[in-house]
């Protein structure tokens, strides 16, 4: 509770103060009529009193509660709280009457708060700083690790394209062809996150875009004889759903490239990708001659076909095939997480 009284003038000369006030000052009554009441204050607070004291008379009483930190007589200080109003005498305002509050022990409370605060936003910043520079070195590692694949699956297919040198059967050079082609699409996934700033998630229609135009680029098919389309938005994934992805797409096209469009047909090829919820739905068409009414493509003895319905179950996925018109796979996927 307000225990302390005390009376100033409007200059703030002490007038009187009741036994708490002189206690927590260290003054005795004589002492405290002899001093000013901005004396006891620090000299920043000062003005801010005087303001105060003009603000009392000019409204009659105060709004809020202020606070001070007041020199005692041994020179420690005290923080008070106080509030104030005006006294009156036949009808006319003659002094101030405050009232004051020992607030030291929770100021001290707040003060020491503030410094563990402090200290402790201290050692957050510090640990941070370790987390961030420890993070950053397994983000290099990482990138570093899928560099090291990537190189890997080059290795693998400068081996296999110089082994296809020393083979003469057609049918075994093109299966040794298209092992390189899968280990390209592999291969991709590993140099995009490499060179990404995000190492859990690459953009799946700029790999896609880029894969697509490596495949024609090995296929040594004329860029105006058959067009290639994606429609999607951005897609960030992650490599658990790109490799498959990227090996559906990869086989798709490369069966397309191969067989839809005979003897330098016209044509084009498109994809595209929408994402709801975790379900990937893939558009897959070409405008070829389409795969023969009589092929049981689920069972065909086809690699790249088998390798498809695979990839397509590993993603706990379904694929469908339109024969109406050209070729039209129509495939869901969930993707990994």
């Amino acid at each position: 509770s307000l225990d302390c009284v005390y009376i100033h003038d409007f200059e703030g000369n002490f007038i009187d103060a009741n036994p708490s006030a002189l206690t927590l000052l260290g003054y005795t009554r004589d002492d405290i009529t002899a001093i000013i009441f901005t004396s006891l204050l620090t000299p920043d607070q000062i003005p801010l009193a005087f303001k105060e004291i003009q603000e009392i008379i000019a409204t009659g009483t105060q709004k809020e509660s202020w606070e001070y930190r007041v020199r005692r007589k041994d020179g420690e200080y005290a923080d008070v709280e106080t509030t104030a109003t005006l006294l009156y005498h036949h009808g006319k305002p003659y002094a101030i009457q405050g009232f004051a509050h020992d607030i030291t022990e929770r100021k001290h409370a707040e003060e020491e708060l503030k410094k563990f605060n402090d200290v402790l936003e201290q050692r957050v910043k510090e640990r941070t700083v370790q987390i961030n520079a420890s993070l950053e070195e397994k983000v290099i590692l990482l990138q570093e690790i899928h560099h090291r694949v990537k190189n890997n699956l080059q290795i693998i297919i400068s081996l296999l394209k110089l082994q296809s040198r020393y083979i003469d059967d057609d049918k075994t050079r093109q299966v040794l062809q298209e092992s390189q082609n899968r280990l390209r699409a592999m291969a991709l996934v590993h140099e995009r996150i490499y060179r990404s700033n995000n190492i859990s998630e690459i953009n799946l229609k700029d790999y896609l875009s880029y894969l697509t135009k490596q495949i024609f680029s090995f296929s040594n098919i004329p860029p105006y004889q058959i067009g290639m389309k994606i429609t999607m938005e951005d897609i960030m994934s992650n490599i658990d759903t790109l490799v498959p992805v990227g090996l559906i797409v990869n086989e798709l096209v490369s069966n397309s490239l191969k067989h839809a469009f005979p003897d330098g047909r016209k044509g084009e090829i498109s994809i595209a990708i929408q994402r709801q919820n975790a379900l990937l739905t893939i558009l897959f068409a070409d405008t070829g001659i389409g795969i023969p009414a009589n092929l049981d493509w689920r069972n065909a003895e086809s690699l790249g076909l088998r390798l498809v319905i695979l990839l397509v179950e590993q993603l706990d996925g379904t694929i469908e095939l339109d024969r109406s018109s050209g070729t039209a796979f129509t495939i869901v996927v969930k993707e990994k997480k």
